[in-house]
């Protein structure tokens, strides 16, 4: 912030950021399924936490930690890109078996719109560490723009579900994708 008229910003970049935003929120969101889990391991612990570690370097992999005047962040996206999607790839794939150890433990099915969004973000990952086209990854952050419709699906489940789940009692909620889209009160 204090350096933001001394420094060229990169929409891209500025586009990525959103989207790992909304992910780190969703994956948020996700884990207090884990609060039922009656009892750990420590394999569990540590798995958790080594893909919390993978979702911190991703965040961390968008921008550089100091920067000075004149900073191009263009140009440091495109030197750090490989980084980026590399562990884009590596987070998602962590979430598969994070996906099936809580189905497997009885927390939480897999969504069948789960089967559309993983290999689609992979994908994405995989087109942006091979490519150096600026134009392919100008669109890149929003091939998923299907991504964070099944982001906020999968939420807005969770949220009934969860809501249930703390009252003791069925609670009819809008969903989170609905409580986003709702028209503003005059």
């Amino acid at each position: 912030m204090q350096t933001r008229h001394e420094v060229r910003l990169y929409w891209v970049q500025l586009a990525w950021t959103f989207n790992v935003i909304l992910y780190i929120l969703a994956l948020w969101w996700g884990m207090f399924w884990w609060k039922h889990l009656q009892s750990w391991t420590v394999q569990e612990f540590f798995f958790l936490a080594l893909y919390t570690i993978v979702v911190f370097l991703l965040a961390s992999a968008l921008f550089p930690h100091e920067y000075g005047p004149g900073h191009d962040c263009e140009a440091y996206f495109f030197r750090n890109k490989s980084w980026f999607s590399g562990l884009q790839i590596a987070a998602f794939l962590f979430d598969v078996p994070e996906t099936l150890m809580k189905s497997l433990d009885g927390l939480r099915g897999v969504p069948v719109q789960y089967f559309l969004f993983l290999p689609t973000v992979i994908l994405i990952g995989i087109i942006g560490l091979w490519s150096d086209n600026r134009k392919v990854h100008a669109a890149l952050p929003f091939c998923g723009g299907r991504r964070s419709s099944l982001t906020s699906r999968h939420l807005g489940q969770s949220h009934r579900h969860g809501l249930s789940i703390c009252l003791g009692k069925p609670v009819s909620t809008p969903s989170f994708a609905a409580l986003l889209m709702a028209p503003k009160a005059p």
